[in-house]
């Protein structure tokens, strides 16, 4: 999988993202609204979460917050880098108070991943690698790079904010299961039979963070995790990567009656140097 730098960050930090392949063709005319969000990519089955978006150019899925921490109407202008002609990538500059916005909320997650979302596509996914005050676009094709730079110099910009991405709490969150249950009365807790020790971020081990992170989880009846959600963190990088640890985890399912169930369940993932 192609990977390429997508936003200067503090430090010369980066982003790694799915890029899919580039092609070349002459601008567009294109006289649609643009319309352009940044989300914070989240557990599907949260509260939060959108029904699951397919990543332009592969099969992945991810669910993102509903709500976009900056849009189109937050960019005061974007250009091509002149530096990635062979590779297309937009900067955008933020006006000043959707710029400290970004840097806020990006210093808070630092390590959690956000996506690109572009009239209506997902266009990428990347580890927010460090704080940010203005943004870069990767992942388009020249043809798709020029027309959002040629809408946005023209003006052919949405003036409103993206309407909130569609709920995902009514179809997502019990893939492949009717119920979920809690321990006890009958239904019999789930037995941990293979985990593995959480990672460590460098930044996180560099400033000699320890600790726990508590999750509230889903355990579904195959002994695999879902819905999975950070109720006490740690540290924004240190909750992503408890997170990927959980998702390691197998155990035999809670049953009931003699049949496994789902059932909900908290994991605490401990940090120690």
């Amino acid at each position: 999988m192609a990977q390429l730098k997508l936003a200067r960050l503090a430090a010369g930090a980066a982003m790694s993202i799915f890029v899919p392949p580039v092609s070349f063709a002459q601008p567009s005319t294109d006289a649609r609204p643009l319309t352009l969000g940044l989300y914070m990519v989240v557990p599907c089955g949260a509260d939060s979460a959108s029904k699951p978006m397919q990543a332009d150019g592969t099969s992945a899925e991810y669910c993102l917050e509903r709500s976009p921490i900056t849009d189109q109407t937050d960019v005061a202008s974007a250009a091509i880098d002149k530096k990635t002609q062979y590779r297309p990538l937009i900067e955008l500059t933020l006006h000043d108070a959707a710029a400290q916005q970004l840097h806020k909320v990006t210093a808070e997650r630092t390590g959690l991943q956000m996506a690109v979302v572009l009239d209506g596509r997902l266009i990428s996914v990347a580890a927010i690698a460090a704080p940010m005050r203005n943004a870069w676009i990767a992942g388009l094709t020249q043809k798709d790079a020029i027309s959002f730079v040629e809408r946005f110099a023209r003006g052919v910009v949405a003036k409103a904010r993206p309407s909130a991405l569609p709920s995902g709490n009514s179809e997502r969150g019990q893939p492949n299961y009717q119920r979920v249950y809690s321990v006890g009365n009958g239904i019999s807790a789930p037995v941990v039979i293979r985990k593995q020790e959480p990672e460590y971020t460098a930044a996180a081990r560099a400033a000699g963070i320890q600790g726990t992170v508590v999750l509230a989880v889903v355990i579904r009846p195959d002994g695999t995790t879902d819905t999975i959600r950070v109720v006490r963190s740690l540290d924004p990088g240190l909750d992503a990567k408890a997170i990927e640890c959980a998702r390691s985890f197998r155990f035999r399912p809670a049953q009931k009656d003699g049949n496994p169930v789902a059932v909900r369940a908290t994991l605490e993932i401990n940090f120690r140097l």
